[in-house]
């Protein structure tokens, strides 16, 4: 038995963990940096969890026996000696990275939904909207970094071939 903020803090812990496997797998400096900068996130992310159980009164602090770790999470599924084979740059580190904050999200769903206590069900949706929030802040940074490559005026400007708009069927010149 727990309660909502030591859940949510086991579950960051987790993450947090995998992140520093994959920083000791790879000499990739872009892959180390994001994955360090998302160490720090997952930190400040712990220490806003661990402190919703000092500050509510609703519910973050009620220990609940409906609060127990899915049997299977996908850290279960995330091998990192796996995984640090597909990041070779800081594009593939944020969609990894995307794929890990979605599937903790999840976590907190399921386990949101299967709790009776409203008190507890709404220290979970306070959790589920710092989560949520992270996931939003998270895809726009992915979509930032990869707007180079999902716009046109983008590749043209940056044809290195020096045949302008060859790359779009377009030969001019």
């Amino acid at each position: 038995m727990t309660n909502a903020s030591k859940f949510a803090v086991e579950l960051e812990l987790k993450e947090q963990q995998l992140y520093r496997a994959l920083i000791e797998m790879t000499q990739v400096s872009s892959v180390r940096n994001v994955l360090s900068m998302m160490i720090d996130d997952e930190q400040a992310i712990i220490a806003r969890m661990a402190k919703l159980c000092q500050t509510d009164t609703d519910g973050a602090c009620i220990v609940s026996d409906e609060l127990n770790m899915p049997q299977h999470t996908l850290f279960d599924d995330i091998r990192p000696e796996e995984e640090i084979r597909s990041l070779h740059d800081s594009l593939s580190t944020y969609r990894l990275i995307l794929r890990m904050v979605e599937g903790v999200e999840r976590i907190y769903e399921t386990t949101a939904d299967r709790i009776n206590n409203p008190q507890v069900k709404k220290a979970f949706a306070d959790i589920i909207a710092i989560k949520r929030s992270r996931l939003d802040e998270m895809e726009d940074v992915f979509q930032f970094a990869n707007a180079p490559n999902e716009y046109l005026e983008w590749g043209e400007f940056s044809n290195q071939t020096g045949t302008i708009f060859h790359q779009f069927g377009r030969d001019i010149g």
